[in-house]
């Protein structure tokens, strides 16, 4: 099974980030819809899940559905279909 992610990382708490040995990260909490799909067909909520945390200091910002797994297929020699890592607004 493929779950894909959807995040809007404008709405990121910064404050929950944290620096570790190999990079910075932030815990997530995910909620699967028991029920199934809601009304948008998204299987899962996710919000940012830290020790000692409020429920004013968690996060609601993002989304999962799942996804049918697509198989892959070659590219060609030179080709310039690989996306860019450097489009990222932070």
């Amino acid at each position: 099974m493929i779950i894909k992610l959807k995040v809007n990382v404008l709405k990121l708490d910064k404050s929950a980030f944290f620096v570790g040995e190999k990079g910075t990260y932030v815990n997530l909490a995910v909620f699967v819809n028991d029920d199934g799909p809601d009304q948008y067909g998204n299987d899962a909520s996710i919000q940012t899940s830290f020790k000692d945390a409020t429920k004013d200091d968690k996060h609601y910002f993002g989304n999962l559905k799942h996804s049918e797994f697509k198989e892959a297929h070659d590219l060609e020699a030179g080709s310039n279909d690989i996306p860019e890592a450097d489009d990222l607004p932070f």
